[in-house]
Formats: structure tokens, C-alpha cells, sequence
């Protein structure tokens, strides 16, 4: 038995894309590229589309790794030094923001998933 090995074309981001859709295909999910055109409230165009996509029409869903979030955190045994030779100690607990990484002009890879013939939604799964 041979095993035939097709050859994948385009842009670094197309290859990605044609090797994510050969290694799970599932007929109501299909793997696209988008643009960012605007982040809060996230809108996408996707390529090859006359027509945007926005998170306010209730459509669109983001990754929350893709948008900004507080996390709580615990420090222990964080020490500081000045030049002087004073110091501290830091354990306890923290709230740290962590920004979105999504900005106007990114490129983002959406999930379209085929709900029925005439529903679409759309899941933000990741950047390029």
C-alpha cells in the first residue's frame, strides 16, 4: 500500500491553514483566515469577504486568551534590593491585567461552524 503525499501551497498562513483542515476535517467546521478591523468590539473580515463580521451581532465568539483578562495571581519570595543595600520581601497574592494581543491589521484564524443551512457562527481561535 502507497500513501500519496500531497503537495501544500500559498503563504506561510495558507499552509497552516490546509494542514489544520487535512489533519481534522469535519464537514459543518471550516478553518479561514480574517483580519482584524477593529478590537473592542472585535469586527473580522474574512478573506476573500466584501463583508465584515462583528462580536455585537452575536455571530462572532473570541477565544478568551485573545482578549484582555485579570487573573489572580499568588507571589512567594520575591525579594528587592536597592542600591543601598534596603530590601524587601514579596509573598502575597496579586491582580495582574493581561492586555489582548489582538490589534488592527492581525491576522486571525476563525472557526466557521455550520449550525444549519441558513446559521453560521464563528469562532476566533487564534492569531498568526
Amino acid at each position: 500500500m502507497s500513501v500519496k503525499a500531497e503537495r501544500i501551497e500559498g503563504s506561510g498562513r495558507s499552509q497552516l491553514v490546509q494542514v489544520i483542515r487535512s489533519i481534522g476535517y469535519n464537514k459543518d467546521v471550516t478553518l479561514t483566515l480574517a483580519e482584524v478591523k477593529a478590537v473592542e468590539p472585535l469586527v473580522v473580515r474574512m478573506a476573500g469577504e466584501s463583508f465584515d463580521l462583528e462580536e455585537a451581532d452575536g455571530d462572532l465568539f473570541i477565544d478568551r486568551n485573545l482578549r484582555e483578562r485579570t487573573v489572580n495571581t499568588t507571589i512567594r519570595s520575591i525579594s528587592t534590593e536597592s542600591a543601598d543595600g534596603h530590601s524587601h520581601a514579596i509573598d502575597g497574592e496579586a491582580e495582574i491585567t493581561i492586555p489582548s494581543p489582538l490589534k488592527v491589521g492581525d491576522t486571525v484564524i476563525i472557526a466557521m461552524h455550520e449550525v444549519s443551512a441558513a446559521d453560521k457562527e464563528f469562532y476566533v481561535v487564534g492569531t498568526i
